[in-house]
């Protein structure tokens, strides 16, 4: 499917997705269906907390060209609120909307001005694990959790992950609307995942809510 062609197809996903009030369904076509041996052999035994040498290695190098990226997309973002999460002395989690595969470094901009630039991490669908190219390793390695429904998974590795992270006072990016609606500018009803886990560690939570603007200024991306 060409790019133009899926763009449109997503748009049409999204508005039948609307009508029928599934705010939550995926509706990116071309998104990697993981396999039961791929879950098996990859996501298992995923080294969610990059203890393997190798993995530490491409994380620093990861993070250090997404922090830049991340200042540079961000010059005319305005944050508001900050003042209201900067005395948390805990771990945290914190809730998105979800429109954009880079909206994560809008929430990263706002770790960068709380001094939580090497404290945060990121809760991703498995099928993002598999995504190709500099995108993909750059996700892959800048700290990111991968999630799905198996228990096996959740138990013996997902929960574990994030307790120790709490334990660290790490602030963790989960999206509530579970699926990437692109530019989708409303909210979308959350999923209970995060709050769920809020209450199991016993963290709070802080609530974002990203907003776009139309512009005509090129490299300017309206947050």
């Amino acid at each position: 499917m060409k790019k133009d062609e899926e763009r449109l197809q997503v748009i049409e996903n999204m508005k039948q997705a609307t009508r029928n009030h599934t705010f939550n369904k995926k509706v990116e076509p071309s998104d990697h269906v993981v396999t039961k041996e791929e879950r098996e052999k990859v996501i298992l035994k995923y080294d969610n907390r990059k203890k393997k040498l190798r993995n530490k290695a491409k994380t620093i190098v990861a993070r250090s060209i997404v922090d830049s990226l991340t200042e540079f997309i961000n010059l005319n973002t305005e944050i508001k609120g900050i003042e209201n999460i900067t005395n948390i002395k805990t771990g945290a989690i914190i809730t998105s909307n979800h429109f954009s595969k880079v909206d994560n470094t809008i929430i990263r901009y706002l770790m960068h001005k709380i001094g939580k630039k090497r404290k945060f991490d990121i809760i991703v669908q498995e099928c993002n694990i598999f995504m190709p190219g500099s995108l993909g390793w750059l996700l892959k390695n800048n700290r990111t959790i991968p999630i799905n429904k198996d228990h096996k998974y959740i138990a013996s590795n997902f929960e574990p992950t994030l307790e120790k992270l709490f334990d660290k006072k790490h602030f963790v990016l989960i999206y509530p609307e579970e699926e990437m609606w692109f530019n989708y500018k409303k909210p979308r009803p959350g999923k209970i995942g995060a709050y769920h886990y809020a209450c199991k560690y016993n963290v709070p939570i802080i609530p974002c809510f990203i907003e776009m603007q139309n512009t005509d200024k090129i490299g300017d991306d309206g947050f």
